[in-house]
């Protein structure tokens, strides 16, 4: 299953794992607290962009779990917030 919108044959990352950040972005597109033109694709770079950089930064550069948290939370919503 490939999300809430099919339009490719490839999938390289699973529903369940994105299905609840394209429901984050498309609820907050309704409330006018988030802004997202794709949420199901935005869902896969959030995904990916923080599961990853998390993972690397915490591995590879050894930062503790509260500054790659803090990070990575602030470089995957900066583009989804709208501006005030």
């Amino acid at each position: 299953h490939m999300g809430l919108a099919d339009t490719d044959d490839t999938v390289l990352t699973r529903f369940e794992y994105t299905e609840p950040f394209a429901r984050l972005l498309l609820d907050g597109n309704a409330d006018g607290t988030l802004r997202s033109e794709a949420p199901e694709a935005d869902a896969e770079l959030i995904f990916n962009a923080a599961g990853w950089t998390y993972v690397h930064l915490r591995r590879s550069h050894r930062w503790s779990a509260s500054r790659a948290r803090s990070a990575v939370n602030q470089l995957a919503l900066a583009a989804f917030i709208p501006a005030s």
